[in-house]
C-alpha cells in the first residue's frame, strides 16, 4: 500500500503488510507498523517509526527523529522544547535503515543490526542502555552490545554514517571525536558560581516517574532530588546530595573526587582528570573515566568499571563485578593470597568476607602478602610482592611513573613515588615516603603506627597490635586493623574503617565518614567540623556534632540522634529510631519499624518519610505526653483533620499536611504543639501508637 501526505501536518499509518509512506511537505507523522516498509518525510520536521519488520526511514529536509527502537516512542512537549519518551512494547524488531537527510536529525534504533545514517546537520543516535552496555567500535563506524558487562539489551550491532553524536539512557553524551560529556532527561535544575540550594519536584518528568536533574554549578551545593531516579551533577568537593531511601535509582555524575551519598545507586567520573570514586552501603555502579581511577565499592553486590587508565579497583564486601577494562589495572584485597579461593578459569576471587567478585579486564590483583599476575586466564603469585623491594639496610627506592608496590624491606628506607597509583609498604618508623601533588593516589600499608606525610591518601594498619593511624589535609581513607586502634583523620573529607577491635576514631575537619562495627568504638567530632556520617552495623548512639547516622547489614539494630538536627537511615531489618532533640528526619527502610518521640516538644519535629501504617508504630514517652495513658493508643484519644473536636482527643493528625500534633486538653485552651511530619494520606490510627 502507498499512502501520500499533503501540505498540512498529517499523520499516516501503513498495515500489517509492506507500505510505501510519503509525508508531504507538513511536519507528518508516519508510522509503518508490521511488514517492511519503507517511510520517506520529505519537507518539515517529522516523525517517523517503523514499528516492526525490517524498515528504511528517510527523514528527508527539516529536523527529522526517526524511531526503530524496541521501548521508546517520542513526544515533543510544546511548552518547554522537552523530549517525553514513554515505553511502548514489542516494537522496532528487525534490520532496519534509517536515513536522516539534511538538518538536525535523531535516529532510535532498536533490536536487530541497523544501518543509521544521519546525512547531513548536526545528527544524534540514541540508545536504551548505559553507555558501558556497548562496545563502540570508532574505526569501523559500529556500536556493538555488549551483553557480557552490565545488562543484555539485544540490540545487535549497529552501523553509523554521518552521527555527530551518541546518547546513552545513563545521560552520557559521546562525541564523534569521543569526548564524553553527560546530559539526563527531566526536570533541570542548575545554580550559580555561589553556593546554592536546589530541591527537586515530585512531578512526572520524562523517562521515569519524577527524574530530575540537578546541577548546582560552581560553588559548594546542597542538592535534594525527591521521588524519582534523580541525577546529580557534581563539580565541588563541597557539594552535597541527600536523598531518602526508596527514592529511585539515582545516579552522581562528578568530576572531582567523590563518596556516594547515602541512598544513592550510581557513580559516574566525569572530565580528564585523575579522580576517584567510593561506594556506599548499597549495590552501587561506579565507573571511570580515561584517566587512572580508584573505584572502591564497600558493601553490596557492585559493579565496579575502570575504563580507560592504569586503575586500581576495591570491591569490598559483597559479591562484585570489576572489570578494569583498558590499562593496567590492579584489584585490591584486604586479606592474604591463602585467606580467598581462586579461580582461573572462570576468573573470580572468592573469601568469607568478602564475598564472590568476578574480574575482568584486570592484569593484577594484590594482597596484603603479595601480587598475583593475571594475564589471559594463566595467573602466578609472588610472595615478595613488590616492584620495588629494600634490602635489610637502609635503602632508597625509586618509582615510575607506572603505579607500583614499594616495600623497603628492614632498615630505614627512603621511598620516592612516581606519577601512577603506588602502594608502600613502611617496617619501621624510620621509614620515608616521597610524593608528589598529583602523585596518583597512593596508599601506605603499615603494621606499626604511622601518620601520612604529604600527598598520601589512603592508610591501610595491618596485624593485631593495637596502633594509632593519622592522616593529613587531603580526604583520607584510614582502614584499622585487628586490634584497637586510634585513627585520626586531621582535615579533609575522610574515610575511617575502624575493623575488628575498640577503636576510637575522629576525624578532624570536613565532612567525614566512621564506619564502626563494635559497641566499643567510641566517635569524636568537633563542633562545626563538616556534616558527619557514622554507618554502623551494630545498634548507635550518635556523639555530639555528628548529623547522619545509616545502620547497615540487615540485623535488628536501634539508632539514636543528639541535640542537632540529625537524619537516621534504618536497614532492613526491625529498626527502633529516636532522633532525639532537634529537627530530625529518620527513614526506617525495611522491616517492622519503630519511631519513638522522648524529647521536649516544640523544638523537636520530626520526619519521618517511610512511615507504613499497620506495620510501622510511633512510641510516645509518658514523660512528655503527660496525658496519655501506659499501652496502647486509646481509640477515643486519636483524631484525623486539623484540630481536635473532643476534649478525649489527644494526638490528631492532618491528612492533608501530614503532620502529628499533641493535644493536652482537646478543647482549644492549651493549643496543640506538632511533633512529628509523615506521608500525607496515610490510613492512620490509634493502634499505630504506643505510649511507654
Amino acid at each position: 500500500m502507498t499512502i501520500f501526505g499533503n501540505a498540512a501536518a498529517n499523520e499516516l499509518s501503513g498495515g500489517n503488510g509492506i507500505d510505501r509512506i510519503f509525508g508531504g511537505a507538513g511536519s507528518d507523522r508516519l508510522l509503518g507498523y508490521g511488514g517492511a516498509d519503507e517511510l520517506f518525510g520529505e519537507a518539515s520536521a517529522d516523525y517517523l517509526s517503523g514499528h516492526l519488520g525490517n524498515d528504511v526511514l528517510m527523514g528527508g529536509a527539516g529536523n527529522d527523529f526517526l524511531d526503530d527502537s524496541q521501548e521508546f516512542d517520542f513526544i515533543a512537549d510544546p511548552v518547554s522544547g522537552f523530549l517525553f519518551i514513554f515505553a511502548f512494547p514489542e516494537r522496532g524488531l528487525g534490520n532496519d535503515r534509517l536515513f536522516g537527510g539534511e538538518g538536525d536529525d535523531t535516529l532510535l534504533a532498536g533490536p536487530g543490526n541497523d544501518l543509521l545514517d544521519g546525512g547531513e546537520g548536526r545528527d544524534f543516535a540514541q540508545f536504551a542502555g548505559f553507555m558501558h552496555s556497548y562496545i563502540i567500535d570508532r574505526v569501523a563506524g559500529t556500536v556493538r552490545e555488549n551483553s557480557t558487562l552490565v545488562q543484555t539489551l539485544g540490540d545487535g550491532v549497529d552501523t553509523l554514517v554521518s552521527v555527530e553524536v551518541l546518547q546513552f539512557s545513563d545521560g552520557v553524551v559521546l562525541m564523534a571525536s569521543g569526548a564524553r560529556a553527560y546530559f539526563a532527561d527531566g526536570l533541570s535544575l542548575t545554580g550559580t558560581d555561589g553556593s546554592d540550594s536546589l530541591v527537586g519536584t515530585e512531578r512526572n518528568f520524562f523517562i521515569t516517574d519524577n527524574a530530575d536533574r540537578l546541577d548546582g554549578g560552581l560553588g559548594a551545593d546542597r542538592m535534594r532530588g525527591n521521588n524519582g531516579n534523580d541525577t546529580y551533577i557534581v563539580d565541588n568537593v563541597g557539594d552535597r546530595v541527600f536523598e531518602d531511601a526508596n527514592e529511585g535509582f539515582d545516579i552522581i555524575v562528578s568530576s572531582v573526587t567523590y563518596t556516594l551519598s547515602a541512598n544513592v545507586e550510581m557513580l559516574n567520573l566525569n572530565g580528564p582528570a585523575a579522580i576517584n570514586g567510593f561506594g556506599n552501603e548499597l549495590a552501587n555502579e561506579l565507573y571511570g573515566n580515561e584517566a587512572a581511577n580508584q573505584l572502591s565499592g564497600l558493601a553490596g553486590d557492585d559493579i565496579l568499571f575502570g575504563d580507560a587508565g592504569d586503575d586500581i579497583l576495591t570491591g569490598g564486601a559483597g559479591n562484585d563485578i570489576i572489570d578494569g577494562y583498558t590499562g593496567i589495572d590492579t584489584v585490591v584485597y584486604a586479606g592474604r593470597f591463602a585467606d580467598y579461593k581462586i579461580d582461573s578459569a572462570l576468573r573470580t576471587v572468592r573469601s568469607v568476607a568478602e564475598g564472590l567478585d568476578t574480574l575482568r579486564g584486570t592484569e593484577r590483583v594484590v594482597f596484603l602478602d603479595g601480587v598475583l599476575d593475571w594475564v589471559s586466564g594463566i595467573y602466578s603469585f609472588t610472595t615478595t610482592a613488590p616492584d620495588r623491594i629494600g634490602t635489610a639496610g637502609g635503602d632508597t627506592l625509586m618509582g615510575t611513573a607506572e603505579s607500583e608496590l614499594i616495600d623497603g624491606g628492614a632498615g630505614g628506607d627512603v621511598m620516592i613515588g612516581g606519577a601512577g597509583n603506588d602502594t608502600y609498604v613502611v617496617g619501621e618508623a624510620r621509614d620515608r615516603i616521597v610524593e608528589a601533588v598529583d602523585g596518583g593516589f597512593d596508599t601506605v600499608v603499615a603494621a606499626l603506627s604511622w601518620t601520612l606525610g604529604a600527598n598520601l591518601e589512603n592508610l591501610v594498619l595491618t596485624g593485631a597490635d593495637g596502633v594509632t593511624g593519622v592522616g593529613n589535609a587531603l580526604a583520607n581513607r584510614i582502614n584499622g586493623n585487628a586490634g584497637d586502634n586510634i585513627l585520626s583523620g586531621e582535615a579533609g573529607d575522610d574515610t575511617l574503617i575502624g575493623g575488628a577491635g575498640r577503636d576510637q576514631m575522629s576525624g578532624g575537619a570536613g565532612d567525614d565518614i566512621y564506619e564502626v562495627d563494635d559497641l566499643g568504638d567510641v566517635v569524636l567530632e568537633r563542633a562545626s567540623a563538616g556534616i558527619d556520617t557514622v554507618r554502623a552495623t551494630v545498634s548507635w548512639t550518635l556523639a555530639a556534632n555528628v548529623e547522619t547516622l545509616v545502620l547497615r547489614g540487615a540485623g535488628d539494630l536501634d539508632g539514636t540522634g543528639n541535640a542537632l538536627a540529625n537524619t537516621l537511615y534504618g536497614n532492613d531489618g526491625d529498626n527502633r529510631l529516636n532522633g532525639g532533640a532537634g529537627h530530625d528526619v529518620l527513614t526506617g527502610g525495611g522491616g517492622v519499624d519503630s519511631f519513638v518521640f522522648d524529647a521536649r516538644l516544640v523544638a523537636n519535629v520530626d520526619t519521618v518519610t517511610d512511615f507504613e501504617t499497620a506495620i510501622d508504630q510511633i512510641l510516645l514517652s509518658r514523660a512528655i505526653f503527660t496525658k496519655l495513658g501506659a499501652g496502647d493508643l486509646d481509640e477515643t484519644a486519636f483524631a484525623t483533620g486539623d484540630h481536635a473536636t473532643s476534649a478525649a482527643h489527644r494526638i490528631v493528625y492532618d491528612a492533608e499536611g501530614g503532620g502529628l500534633y499533641y493535644d493536652a486538653d482537646g478543647t482549644g485552651a492549651v493549643a496543640a504543639v506538632r511533633f512529628a511530619t509523615l506521608g500525607v494520606g496515610l490510613n492512620l490510627s490509634a493502634s499505630d501508637f504506643l505510649i511507654f
